[in-house]
């Protein structure tokens, strides 16, 4: 099986639509540039949800320079000690619930 389940695909477009919406309450113009982050921020979750099933993907290279270059740029952030803190405490909310 190469494609995830129809319920994931529909979560997917909850998400795009929620960021939509939050753009339109925002005044955010939607334009071209607008939906070419939509369809990027779409496919980074797409690829996330595949491997979460089990299903291989191929590594967009785009994408992964993009995260290098974010965490390095996370990695020399003056809140960057804030921000490990914040993952740790999700990831062991996570565990304990």
């Amino acid at each position: 099986m190469s494609k995830i389940s129809k319920e994931s695909e529909i979560r997917i477009n909850e998400i795009i639509i929620f960021i939509l919406e939050a753009y339109k309450k925002e005044s955010i113009k939607q334009n071209l540039e607008i939906f070419t982050e939509l369809i990027l921020i779409s496919r980074i979750i797409y690829k996330r949800f595949k491997l979460s099933h089990g299903i291989k993907t191929k590594d967009d290279k785009f994408i992964k320079l993009a995260k290098n270059k974010i965490l390095t740029e996370i990695k020399v952030d003056e809140n960057y000690e804030n921000i490990k803190k914040f993952i740790n405490n999700h990831i062991s909310n996570k565990l304990t619930n």
